[in-house]
């Protein structure tokens, strides 16, 4: 977060500097860490669609049931969420989340490792059934693989 928008929301939300990290915290352990994509679902609200791009670079696509059960074969070995950064808006009713996933998978049946490495970004609204998430786009990073295209 820049500090002018850190300094700005802070004051209007008369926050310590502790406070704010607590907060921002408490959000990042609460919607990123540990997120499954089945418990996706549960942070998708019905008053607005979610976007996605995946880190395979295809078109983006709205997030429905649908797209959740594609098939796309992969079996992951390792998935690691780092460098999480959060920014709230002045208001604190939206949440921009930048981050990087690290892991690797194979693919079918094939026993050779895919290294997976992408950027990510995510916009999160606050509804009055808790945050929910409005758009993600993942784009391989330094060197390593996306998702395989389906």
């Amino acid at each position: 977060m820049n500090k002018t928008n850190k300094d700005k929301m802070l004051e209007l939300q008369n926050l310590t500097d502790k406070q704010f990290a607590a907060l921002k915290e408490y959000y990042v352990d609460t919607i990123v860490e540990g997120m499954s994509v089945k418990d996706l679902i549960y942070y998708v609200t019905e008053d607005m669609q979610l976007v996605a791009g995946d880190s395979n670079l295809q078109e983006f696509y709205e997030f429905t049931d649908e797209s959740l059960n594609r098939q796309n074969d992969v079996n992951w070995n390792s998935f690691d969420l780092r460098d999480i950064d959060v920014d709230f808006s002045p208001d604190m009713t939206m949440a921009i989340l930048t981050f990087y996933a690290d892991g690797s998978y194979t693919q079918g049946d094939s026993e050779d490792v895919v290294d997976y490495s992408t950027r990510a970004s995510a916009v999160w609204i606050a509804t009055d059934n808790g945050w929910k998430s409005v758009h993600a786009n993942w784009a391989p990073y330094g060197g390593g693989s996306g998702i395989p295209k389906n």
